[in-house]
């Protein structure tokens, strides 16, 4: 600081305040000290920075294992929007991320100090950690629907309500034999069973029976097999179905779509079909993709913001976001979808 001082002709305590970004310092003597560290060399030590402020400016994005064993969820696309979206955040909120993926959070990260807290996409297969975390008041705030049974901070879409949705579209169509591939049906707290839930819910309002001989799980593991497999699954039970509900992700959806021409059926003319994430690629589909959009744009937003009030001491509620059918033409219905829906 002495030498910044002396290059830029300011005291000692106004280097001091100005590194520290302090209102008090004029903007003109701050750009005079801070081009004065850069000819000089200098740049802030970011560890002795965050052990005055208390805060690292880091934040722990983790991707929790889907399949024991696999790291194949890392090409989930839906993922890869989920991270983008996350980082531009968090660099729009000054902060930076360090992505993790196995089976659970490390707590470790925050409690030596390396991290301000903690973002999760879904509670993975066991949430007990993120429980430990809320008790113990690390900051964390976790992408998935909120639910009143969970300690953690939780923003997400209602999935009951957008997959009774995605069906009753499919239903007002004039489809009413509708097979439904999604995730695990088998935990009640699972995504893929609340968009079994919403999908019978909306069969029932309109008088029509739930088959389960036509509701099949895929998985993360392979995309492309996985939506061969369920394909062929379904057409075994039945080929009169006129309409699907791929409540897995767009990525499933599109690989699905693939299957179904290959066994000449047509998508949308035979089969309309709904997907769920509303990747960027979903619109370049064989058949473009009708799909439920989670508003990641404006929800991310929110989760920042509850991870960042937690980083200043607050409490606060989980929260659901608002999301959307974007309609395209796998439904059969005229799409009303923009370029960049």
């Amino acid at each position: 600081m002495e030498a910044v001082a002396r290059h830029a002709n300011v005291s000692i305590a106004t280097v001091s305040r100005a590194l520290k970004l302090d209102p008090s310092v004029a903007e003109g003597t701050r750009s005079r000290v801070l081009e004065a560290a850069t000819e000089l060399g200098y740049v802030m030590q970011r560890q002795a920075r965050a052990l005055r402020l208390q805060r690292t400016g880091l934040v722990a994005v983790h991707v929790p294992f889907v399949d024991p064993g696999s790291t194949s969820s890392l090409t989930n696309p839906f993922l890869l929007e989920f991270l983008a979206t996350v980082g531009s955040a968090l660099g729009n909120a000054d902060l930076d991320m360090l992505v993790s993926h196995s089976k659970s959070v490390d707590l470790s990260l925050h409690r030596s100090g390396l991290v301000d807290g903690y973002i999760q996409l879904g509670f993975g297969l066991d949430d007990s950690v993120l429980v430990e975390a809320a008790e113990a008041g690390i900051p964390l705030a976790v992408w998935m629907p909120p639910a009143t049974d969970r300690a953690y901070c939780a923003v997400g879409v209602d999935n009951v309500k957008l997959a009774r949705e995605a069906t009753a579209h499919l239903i007002a169509g004039g489809r009413r034999r509708i097979a439904l591939i999604s995730g695990d049906l088998d935990d009640p707290r699972s995504e893929g069973f609340q968009r079994y839930q919403g999908y019978c819910d909306a069969l029932r309002e309109a008088d029509i029976a739930v088959d389960d001989s036509i509701v099949v799980s895929a998985s993360d593991a392979v995309q492309n097999v996985s939506a061969a497999a369920a394909v062929g699954e379904i057409l075994d039970a039945d080929r009169a179905i006129d309409g699907v509900f791929v409540a897995y992700s767009d990525a499933v959806a599109m690989a699905a779509q693939h299957e179904f021409f290959r066994q000449g059926i047509s998508v949308p003319d035979d089969v309309a079909m709904v997907g769920f994430d509303n990747i960027q690629m979903a619109q370049y589909a064989r058949s473009p993709l009708t799909t439920i959009d989670q508003g990641l744009a404006d929800g991310i937003g929110v989760l920042i913001d509850k991870l960042n009030r937690q980083i200043a001491g607050e409490t606060v509620t989980s929260q659901h976001v608002d999301g959307r059918i974007v309609i395209r033409e796998s439904c059969g219905a005229r799409s009303t979808a923009t370029a960049d829906a």
